[in-house]
């Protein structure tokens, strides 16, 4: 995966193209700060499905940091009974 600043591709768009053809895909950057992912369609692949899926594997990153989270603050390890409990206070809290 290749790294191109958003100013390059400004400059020289067909630059973006090649990258894709060459590397399959391209991380866009303002400043050194990655913003977007760019992957190359090919034949007659669907945007709309290849969008779905990349769609769902971002839920699914979310997903996995959230379990990382938990995982390292011990809250993967409550009861249902805890959770239910936390629940509660919560919604105790916020009517207050």
């Amino acid at each position: 995966m290749k790294q191109i600043e958003i100013e390059e591709v400004r400059r020289d768009p067909l630059r973006l193209r090649d990258s894709l053809h060459a590397v399959g895909s391209v991380v866009l950057a303002d400043e050194g700060k990655p913003f977007a992912l760019v992957i190359p369609l090919h034949g007659d692949d669907d945007p709309v499905e290849a969008e779905r899926i990349v769609l769902r594997a971002r839920a699914e990153m979310a997903i996995d940091r959230i379990r990382r989270r938990a995982a390292e603050h011990g809250v993967d390890r409550l009861t249902a009974e805890e959770i239910q409990h936390e629940i509660s206070e919560a919604r105790r809290s916020a009517r207050e």
